[in-house]
C-alpha cells in the first residue's frame, strides 16, 4: 500500500493544474459566449475532480503511513496533515457541487450573464481552497519532512 501514498505528490498536480484552468476559463467564458467553450470548460471542471478523488484516495493512503511513522512527540505534524486532510476533502466536495450546479445551468440553458458572474466567483472561492490545501500540504513537506526521507528516519 506504500505505492499509493507514493504516487501521492505526482498526483496531487492535476487537480491543482486542471482546477486552476478550470478557474480561468470560468473567467473567460465571462466574456466569451461560445457553446464549445462552455461544453469544455464543464468537461475540464469534472476531469478535474476526478483527478481531485485519486488525489483524496492517495493522499488517504499517505497520511496512514505518515501516521504509523509518526512518534507520539508529533502532534503538530499530525494535525497539520489532519488539517490537510480536511481542506482536501472540503476542495473535493465544493468543486463537485460547483460541477453539478453549472450542469444543470448549462442543461438548462440558464447561463446567463448573472450566473456567470456567480460562478466565477464562486469558482474563485474554490481557488482559495486550492490554494490552502496546497500550501498545508507544502508546509508538510517543508516544515515537517512529511514523505521525504528525512520523515521515514
Amino acid at each position: 500500500m506504500n505505492f499509493m501514498a507514493d504516487l501521492h505528490p505526482f498526483i496531487v498536480h492535476f487537480p491543482i493544474a486542471l482546477l486552476s484552468l478550470y478557474i480561468v476559463l470560468e473567467i473567460i467564458t465571462y466574456f466569451i459566449d461560445d457553446e464549445s467553450l462552455n461544453n469544455f470548460t464543464t468537461w475540464l471542471l469534472l476531469f478535474g475532480i476526478i483527478t481531485a478523488v485519486n488525489a483524496v484516495l492517495t493522499g488517504n493512503q499517505a497520511e496512514q503511513v505518515a501516521s504509523s511513522l509518526m512518534e507520539a512527540t508529533s502532534t503538530l505534524a499530525e494535525e497539520s496533515i489532519e488539517g490537510h486532510e480536511q481542506l482536501a476533502t472540503y476542495t473535493l466536495w465544493y468543486f463537485l457541487i460547483l460541477l453539478v450546479v453549472r450542469y444543470i445551468l448549462v442543461q438548462k440553458k440558464k447561463m446567463t450573464k448573472l450566473f456567470k458572474g456567480v460562478l466565477i466567483i464562486l469558482a474563485l472561492c474554490g481557488g482559495i481552497l486550492i490554494f490552502q490545501t496546497g500550501f498545508t500540504g507544502g508546509n508538510l513537506v517543508y516544515k515537517f519532512g512529511v514523505g521525504t526521507e528525512f520523515f521515514n528516519k
